[in-house]
């Protein structure tokens, strides 16, 4: 029986934290930083300012990396305020935090009980990886916010036999591929599937269960016309070459030979420690305790969660440490399980806790202690606030204060998270924003300058500059060095230095107009003028 004023309490108290944590980005100014989120907001400007709205560009060409609907998102407040700012794109991470805390906790409470809901909710929020996410314009959190929907509606139901809830799983999941692409399939289908084929006495034979799933839903129709509806959107737009490049380089490709973010098998076994911090050191007592529970089914399913997932996104070429973010609830869930197993009990094991919270303490606490040494900031009162944290939390260790020990954990990342945020995201504009080079782009071209760019990421100055950059290859530079009129390439100081190594036509250009440092690289803003004509007799080579 659920106690419905402390279930109300609980909520109110999750809602309040939440709104806690990420208070801090609404105190900070500060710009989109390259890469993602650069482009990110040009693709929005783009969508907005030429009604790209069914095919995401950037830099004036196909934008097929992700799907819309973050975007559609970004732009109904862009539309609301009459601006595109990082607000665009966060308030949508925020409003996805909340939904994915209170998700997490009434998953718990349905899958164990209130107490571990809470538990799970809370560990969830102020795990490293979530906190990130949350306060960067990027679309995962959003993403893990569909998929937990689809999850827990699946698992509802599984467990009461309703197919409506059901149908809300092939909803939600399409929802979560319309964000980010097929992961949002096979997050959701491969622990449903393994589930249903898992032997179990409810429903009826395991086969029967499966196929009633997944073809004798009417979810399944609903998955098809939202997610190929798109699609054919597009092609019936004529925009079919976006359609098979999503399916040929960023689904085959990606999974099969990334032609990015490629990494070893073992990339995310590395990964998850430091991304589940300050957790992360208890999972093994957990996991070795959830073994012997291995036949519940609440403890089979957020197994099967993990796992399956886990397995899906190490056996991809290409790996990113944020795809980790979908398998960090049901990790969650199962730590709020085992603490509030521990927190029934009178006697907790003291040498094990001890070794487990001394880690969590030294491998959270200690770094954020060093953090403003090891980038240069010169910030006293950060480093004794998290030393005095680490302190803080050895002394309740010898103590055997269990519970404030876990409540100074859950602290700790609250403070770190108003912290980080106030103090050094600032600091990133310096080092990070692409505003001064994209401003000085469009006083440029107010002048009459044509501007075109040699070997830059794609679209990171195309915001700030207000304008699409055309793109060279090492062909088509001398072409636009001889053709007339004023013109300025935007090249790395790298590149710049190998191709005068190796052509001598870049030898007797003028010196910089302008140098800008952004993301630890120098870019130059060269002005191109006319080339000798026999010194560029044949160009550069391929």
């Amino acid at each position: 029986m659920i106690d419905l004023k402390k279930s109300s309490l609980q909520v109110i108290i999750l809602i309040l934290l939440t709104a806690f944590f990420f208070s801090g980005s609404l105190m900070t100014d500060r710009d989109f930083l390259v890469e993602d989120e650069a482009r990110y907001a040009e693709v929005l400007r783009e969508m907005m300012a030429d009604n790209h709205w069914v095919v995401p560009h950037l830099n004036g060409s196909y934008y097929p990396d992700k799907p819309p609907l973050y975007f559609w998102l970004a732009a109904l407040f862009s539309l609301v305020t009459g601006s595109i700012t990082p607000v665009s794109f966060l308030i949508i991470n925020w409003f996805s935090a909340l939904g994915l805390i209170l998700t997490g906790y009434f998953f718990g409470r349905y899958l164990f009980c209130s107490l571990s809901g809470f538990i799970g909710a809370l560990i969830l929020l102020s795990s490293l990886l979530f906190l990130g996410s949350a306060q960067v314009a990027r679309m995962d959190i959003l993403f893990t916010l569909f998929i937990t929907l689809a999850l827990f509606s699946f698992y509802r139901g599984y467990r009461e036999g309703k197919g409506y809830f059901y149908f809300l799983c092939y909803f939600f999941s399409a929802l979560a591929v319309l964000t980010k692409g097929p992961l949002g399939f096979l997050f959701v289908f491969l622990p449903a599937g393994a589930l249903l084929l898992h032997p179990c006495p409810r429903g009826g034979p395991t086969g029967g269960r499966f196929i009633r799933f997944f073809f004798g839903n009417p979810g399944l129709p609903v998955f098809v016309v939202l997610v190929f509806g798109w699609l054919l959107w597009a092609v019936f737009a004529g925009h079919g070459d976006f359609v098979k490049n999503i399916f040929s380089k960023q689904i085959l490709s990606r999974a099969v030979e990334s032609f990015q973010h490629k990494e070893p098998f073992y990339y995310y076994l590395l990964t998850l420690p430091p991304v589940f911090l300050p957790w992360f050191p208890f999972l093994p007592r957990a996991i070795k305790k959830g073994y012997a529970q291995r036949r519940r089914e609440p403890v089979l399913f957020l197994f099967l969660w993990f796992i399956t997932g886990f397995i899906v996104i190490s056996l991809i070429s290409c790996k990113i440490f944020i795809y980790l973010l979908p398998l960090l609830p049901p990790l969650a869930l199962y730590l709020g399980f085992f603490f509030s197993e521990q927190m029934g009990r009178q006697y907790v094991p003291g040498k094990i806790f001890f070794i487990e919270g001394a880690a969590a303490v030294f491998f959270t606490f200690g770094i954020f202690a060093t953090m403003p040494l090891l980038s240069g900031y010169r910030s006293i009162l950060f480093t004794l606030l998290f030393s005095g944290l680490l302190l803080a939390g050895i002394f309740l260790l010898i103590l055997k204060k269990f519970k404030f020990f876990l409540v100074l954990l859950f602290s700790g990342m609250a403070v770190f998270s108003l912290t980080a945020v106030t103090i050094f995201a600032p600091q990133l504009n310096r080092g990070f924003s692409p505003r001064p080079m994209g401003e000085k782009i469009r006083r440029y071209a107010e002048e009459g300058y044509r501007i075109a760019s040699f070997r830059v990421t794609r679209g990171i100055l195309c915001f700030y500059a207000g304008q699409t950059i055309r793109e060279l290859s090492r062909e088509e530079l001398p072409v636009f060095f001889d053709s007339p009129g004023k013109k300025i390439l935007i090249i790395k100081a790298r590149d710049l230095k190998k191709l005068r190594d190796k052509f001598p036509i870049f030898k007797e250009q003028a010196e910089a107009l302008n140098r800008y440092k952004l993301n630890n690289e120098t870019y130059i803003f060269l002005p191109a003028v006319k080339m000798n004509p026999k010194s560029s007799k044949g160009g550069p080579g391929p």
